[in-house]
């Protein structure tokens, strides 16, 4: 509830405003400059060494895109499809269900899911390479933020 009234579509969207700026993100995953560097252009498998969950990364020349290893059908993992060409799709080990990692959406039934794209990553070493002298001790990190967990999860 706001403090001071407001009324019909202002009073939501300050609500709304005041929910987004209260929710939090979760780190998922952390890579060093030399671990995003040495990514390939494709497909990547990366595991998270806190709670060993599963994430695929997909680089291409316009940046990294990153999804949980989970299939949305029946929760089954994924792995790399041997039949595409492009290598832009994993199949799920459960049904051969496809997923196209550049537009995040399943092929194999089509039209049925979308995959929850993970968020971007956060680069610093720019900043690092400016600033070296000043900040030697500055870690070279990437992190991907959850979209789910910028939805569910309030600071109270």
């Amino acid at each position: 509830m706001t403090n001071f009234p407001l009324s019909g579509r202002y009073c939501r969207q300050y609500e709304n405003a005041q929910k987004m700026i209260s929710q939090k993100a979760q780190v998922v995953l952390l890579l060093d400059a030399e671990m995003v560097n040495s990514l390939q252009v494709g497909i990547n498998f990366k595991k998270s060494p806190e709670d060993g969950k599963s994430y695929i990364l997909y680089k291409s020349k316009s940046g990294i895109k990153a999804c949980k290893n989970q299939c949305k059908h029946q929760g089954g993992l994924f792995i790399k499809d041997i039949e595409d060409l492009d290598g832009r799709t994993v199949k799920c080990t459960k049904h051969n269900w496809k997923l196209n990692m550049l537009t995040m959406k399943y092929m194999n039934p089509p039209d049925s899911f979308m995959q929850d794209e993970l968020g971007k990553f956060l680069y610093i070493e720019e900043f690092s390479l400016k600033f070296r002298s000043f900040f030697s001790r500055l870690s070279l990190e990437a992190a991907i933020y959850s979209r789910l967990s910028l939805v569910t999860w309030l600071v109270n």
